[in-house]
């Protein structure tokens, strides 16, 4: 299928590539990993929409309400200009609501950071071992 947020604002748009983390068991749910060049971010989408939370849960200090860094934010703000077109204003408006125009994909931090665009700029919270967030992952997927 299309990757998440395929139908989005280019800004906020997916690549047309995906990668699937998905465990052995076949009851454990699956992660897809979808890179949006414009902002230069990797949004995590889960199968099982009701484990969002559960997942924005895995590390505490990133729920992925935000755009993962600074870079982010700066690749965005060309939606903000003034002269943009009325699809850029409505999508400035999803970006100023937080990341929704990415939805369903996540911008975690430690997904910048397992994908190679990290390590996340330093803003006092704790960046997370690759090792780290693959033990927490694989967990995860297996949890009931």
């Amino acid at each position: 299928g299309a990757p998440p947020g395929a139908d989005a604002d280019p800004l906020f748009a997916a690549a047309a590539v995906v990668v699937e983390l998905r465990a052995c068991d076949a009851k454990a749910a699956s992660l897809s990993f979808s890179f949006h060049p414009a902002i230069r971010a990797i949004g995590v989408t889960c199968d099982d929409r009701s484990r969002d939370e559960s997942l924005r849960s895995l590390f505490s200090d990133d729920d992925a309400r935000g755009l993962p860094d600074e870079r982010c934010l700066l690749r965005a703000l060309p939606a903000q200009a003034p002269e943009a077109e009325p699809a850029r204003r409505q999508a400035s408006s999803a970006f100023d609501q937080g990341v929704e125009a990415m939805a369903p994909a996540l911008p975690f931090r430690w997904a910048q950071w397992l994908g190679g665009l990290g390590p996340p700029l330093g803003d006092g919270r704790e960046v997370h071992s690759i090792h780290a967030v693959m033990d927490a992952l694989c967990g995860w997927l297996v949890a009931a």
